[in-house]
C-alpha cells in the first residue's frame, strides 16, 4: 500500500507546500543573479537571461502576456547578435555564428493569431537589418560608429 501511495506523489506534478518553500531560496538566489546580469549589460550572457525569462513566464503563465513575454525574448536576443556583429567588425565573431542564432530567432509560431503581427514584423526586419550588415563590412562599420 505504502508504494502505491508513493508512486501516486511522484507522479502527481504539483509540490507539496513544503516542498516548494525549499524552492524559493534558490529561485530568489537565481533571479537576484539574473538581475545583476542585466543590471552590468553583460550582453554576452543574455541568453542565460533569455532562458530565464521563458522558463518562469512558463511555469508562471499570467506573469506577463505572450506579447509581453516575446518582445522581451527579441529582445535580449536581438541585444546578443547586435553585439556579434560588432565583434565581427573586428573580426573576431564568424557570421556563420551569428546566422545560427538569427535562426533561431522567429519567437512567435505559425499557429499564432494577429496579435502577434506586430512582433513578426519587428523579427523579420531585425534580420534583414542583421542580414545586410553581414554582407557589407562598411555599413556595418558605419552602423555601429553611428
Amino acid at each position: 500500500m505504502e508504494a502505491v501511495g508513493l508512486t501516486e506523489r511522484i507522479n502527481d506534478p504539483s509540490l507539496p507546500l513544503s516542498s516548494l518553500r525549499l524552492l524559493v531560496p534558490p529561485l530568489q538566489l537565481l533571479s537576484a543573479a539574473m538581475w545583476q546580469l542585466a543590471k552590468q549589460k553583460d550582453v554576452l550572457n543574455y541568453e542565460k537571461l533569455q532562458e530565464f525569462v521563458l522558463t518562469v513566464t512558463e511555469a508562471i503563465p499570467g506573469l506577463i502576456n505572450h506579447r509581453q513575454r516575446a518582445q522581451l525574448v527579441l529582445g535580449l536576443r536581438a541585444r546578443l547578435i547586435l553585439e556579434l556583429c560588432k565583434g565581427s567588425t573586428r573580426g573576431s565573431v564568424d557570421s556563420q555564428v551569428i546566422q545560427s542564432y538569427l535562426d533561431r530567432l522567429p519567437i512567435t509560431s505559425a499557429n499564432t493569431d494577429y496579435r502577434d503581427a506586430e512582433v513578426k514584423t519587428t523579427e523579420s526586419t531585425f534580420i534583414a537589418l542583421v542580414q545586410s550588415l553581414l554582407k557589407d563590412p562598411v555599413e556595418r562599420a558605419y552602423f555601429f560608429q553611428v
